[in-house]
């Protein structure tokens, strides 16, 4: 029985050659890559983390793949080593165990047919003398005969050493190994199968054991040597084939990286290396051909923003101000570069977080981003319109914002912002407002002058005008010095011309003449000691003042002019009594010289007068029929004869109720005919040679389609009382201005009884024209 094996067979068991170094071969490809740049070659740190403009990020300590190939590589052979050490020395014991376990059974049946004949006679000297043959086995610990029916052995021997168990059970065969034994019992039978006892044999396995040992030692430190040969193989392998390629290729992207052309890799491999090494070079070519279509795409369009007057900003989810922007964007937020600036701060630096406005603001940033595409429209209108910069202060910038989306993948990547500097427009509608506030409150002031009868204001600017040219005289036509005496008079008319703009509320010419007065205050003062003060020192603005009050003069005339129904006639209108006009007519009953022609005269109202109340419902009227008008007035200081001026204010307003009822059509329909949307109606007053007046209401709607009374009138362009005293009935429905005809009726028998009569005719640029003149009879 052999009691070992050598390491040598051992290895052989699970099929692994010891031969001399070398025998062992790794197939595979030999793959070399080499670097061609100019410039020299990087010093590849393997531990260096990626730079933080890497867009693969790593959020763990970095490992280099050679360390982790070779753990793995030496996790992997010491399993398979330890796997084949433990198979080959549980094959190796259970080989000596069946060894052992053999040889104690045909001990045993040897001994079991010796014992026949003593146990069958008794015979115990025979039976010491056959159990002393096993003390000449040193590996028999213990045996001991029973006798059939006994407890108690007969006969037992025991080698000196440990001892084992005896076992109880002795009334079946077996032979059975323990970690340290093998125990075998027997039956003895006799003649005819007759039961004489049993016999029992441990045959100890200390050496076995020892021999066990000794060779997993062996075989240990053979398969140590083995995984780390293996191991070592494997690492340089993969060093050369695997990492130092890939090293190679992480310095090459590293320096494309950093934006160099020259990392192309040269290939000298057939395999997975070599071809990942020429889709490197293929991505390489077309990075960089693609960045030089981007940066030429970048500069067209950076210098497209750049000559947008709105400002540029795209902005991502955690708010910070993300790639380029536009010039204006730089000039709006104050900062040449934005990269990287929180937007909060670029609309609301200047505000606390307290501040309701930034507060709305970021409660609706996350919203923007989490919020579905096709929802932006209703979200928007969320978003701030506008905002101003350096509120309070001369830099105030008033912008507008615009907030639009950037859809990727279906959700909202980044925001664009646009804003537009809106500072210089709205300061101009600041002051065009200011100045529409001033004029309106000058006509106001005008209009209330007017109702009062304006003759007190007029006497002021012919007064006014008299005293500037008196002190502009003081200033030209004065000797040189100028005496104490011109400066007060000086002074006494731009004080009393200061008191009487108060008067009239005219403020701007008020304030001048104070400033002229703190002036020539000063003049005065310094002209006391000598008595004059020379001309050379008198101050330039002081001429200046009064062209500027002169103006002013000559402008607040126009205003009040526009302010006058009458128009430029109530420059020259007085207030008569008018019973004592009623006389002088009565007086100048039948007479036909020039004293009955100037009664007539002073009669007489002007055009604008006759219809100003008029001006003011036009345009109410128009908006209950969902319309809008504009009145235009010609001839305002025509004068009107006093029969017609009594009827001619009803007459006007029924024809302009008809205008916009049946002939100014609604702005939608005006604006689909090309038309402008406001529609216009023109009063007009000319003067004839005979002392009479003619009259136009004309109007730019759809013109008499509704009558085909009118229509008629219209083409023969007569009188409509020739055309008969039958209705003027439309086809319209009735409505507030629409009086089923009746208007025009009236209109007919008003101007007949003052000897006037109304044509209507079709203007040829498109509309109607209502004309008012004295009868055949009057004009004859």
């Amino acid at each position: 029985m052999s009691r070992s094996r050598s390491p040598s067979a051992l290895l052989r068991g699970i099929g692994l050659s010891c031969g001399p170094p070398g025998a062992v071969k790794v197939a595979g490809s030999q793959a070399r890559i080499t670097v061609s740049s100019p410039h020299s070659k990087p010093t590849i740190d393997s531990g260096a983390e990626p730079p933080a403009s890497s867009t693969a990020r790593v959020s763990v300590r970095f490992i280099p793949i050679g360390i982790k190939f070779a753990l793995v590589s030496m996790l992997v052979v010491g399993v398979a080593t330890a796997l084949a050490f433990f198979q080959v020395t549980h094959r190796e014991r259970e080989r000596l165990i069946d060894a052992k376990r053999i040889a104690a059974s045909m001990v045993a049946d040897l001994l079991a047919q010796s014992l026949q004949a003593p146990l069958d006679f008794g015979d115990e000297d025979a039976l010491s003398i056959e159990l002393s043959h096993l003390k000449q086995n040193e590996e028999v610990a213990y045996a001991g005969v029973w006798r059939a029916g006994q407890a108690e052995p007969l006969l037992e021997i025991r080698a000196e050493g440990p001892h084992f168990a005896v076992p109880a059970d002795i009334d079946r065969p077996r032979t059975v190994a323990y970690p340290d034994r093998v125990e075998t019992v027997r039956l003895v039978t006799g003649r005819a199968g007759k039961a004489l006892g049993a016999l029992v044999i441990q045959f100890s396995l200390a050496r076995e054991n020892a021999d066990l040992a000794v060779g997993r030692r062996d075989i240990s430190s053979y398969c140590l040597a083995l995984a780390l040969g293996t191991t070592l193989l494997l690492i340089g392998v993969t060093r050369r084939q695997i990492v130092r390629p890939i090293e190679t290729l992480l310095g090459a992207a590293r320096r494309i990286e950093r934006g160099e052309r020259g990392a192309a890799l040269q290939i000298q491999a057939n395999d997975e290396i070599g071809r990942l090494a020429g889709a490197f070079n293929a991505m390489n070519a077309a990075i960089f051909d693609r960045e030089l279509r981007l940066a030429t795409a970048n500069k067209s369009l950076r210098e497209l923003f750049d000559h947008m007057r709105q400002g540029i900003v795209v902005f991502g989810p955690d708010g910070k101000v993300e790639g380029t922007h536009s010039r204006a964007a730089g000039d709006i937020f104050g900062g040449a570069t934005l990269e990287g600036r929180d937007v909060r701060e670029l609309l609301y630096g200047a505000a606390g977080h307290w501040d309701a406005e930034r507060r709305a603001f970021e409660e609706w940033l996350p919203l923007g981003f989490e919020a579905p595409p096709d929802e932006w429209v209703e979200l928007t209108a969320l978003a701030p319109q506008s905002i101003a910069l350096n509120a309070g202060s001369d830099a105030q910038r008033d912008v507008t914002l615009e907030f639009r989306p950037i859809v990727q993948q279906g959700r909202v990547a980044k925001i664009m912002l646009l804003a537009t500097d809106e500072s210089e427009r709205r300061r101009l509608e600041r002051e065009m407002e200011r100045q529409g506030e001033r004029h309106k409150n000058q006509i106001a002031v005008m209009r209330r002058l007017v109702a009062g009868g304006g003759q007190q204001f007029v006497t002021f600017l012919e007064r006014a005008r008299r005293r500037i040219q008196r002190a502009s005289e003081l200033l030209t036509e004065a000797s040189d010095p100028l005496t104490l005496a011109s400066l007060g008079e000086f002074f006494q008319i731009t004080h009393t011309l200061r008191a009487e703009a108060a008067t009239f509320e005219l403020t701007e010419l008020a304030n001048l003449f104070r400033d002229l007065e703190d002036r020539l205050a000063e003049l005065r003062d310094h002209a006391r000691p000598s008595g004059g003060v020379p001309l050379a020192l008198v101050p330039a603005e002081l001429a200046a003042g009064l062209d500027f009050a002169r103006a002013l003069v000559e402008q607040s005339e126009e205003l009040f002019v526009e302010a006058s129904p009458a128009g430029r006639a109530a420059l020259d209108t007085v207030a008569v009594p008018k019973s004592d006009i009623t006389r002088l007519l009565d007086l100048c009953a039948g007479r036909d010289d020039e004293i009955a022609r100037l009664a007539a005269r002073l009669a007489s109202r002007p055009f604008g007068e006759c219809v100003a109340g008029l001006l003011e419902q036009a345009s109410s009227w128009a908006e209950r029929e969902n319309k809008r008008i504009r009145v235009e007035v010609e001839g305002r200081e025509a004068l009107v004869a006093p029969a017609l001026a009594d009827v001619l204010g009803g007459v006007v307003a029924h024809l302009v109720r008809n205008a916009i009822a049946h002939g100014i059509e609604p702005a939608a329909e005006r604006v689909s005919l090309g038309k402008p949307a406001v529609g216009c109606i023109e009063l007009a007053c000319r003067p004839l040679p005979n002392a009479a007046t003619l009259l136009f209401v004309d109007d730019d709607g759809r013109g008499v389609k509704d009558s085909a009374l009118l229509t008629q009138a219209a083409d023969t362009n007569a009188p409509l009382e020739n055309l008969g005293s039958g209705s003027w009935t439309t086809r319209a429905e009735a409505t507030e201005l629409a009086g089923r005809g009746v208007g025009l009726a009236a209109v007919e028998a008003d101007l007949a009884r003052v000897g006037y009569s109304v044509s209507v005719a079709k203007k040829t640029e498109g509309g109607t024209r209502f004309e008012i003149r004295p009868s055949p009879e009057r004009q004859a």
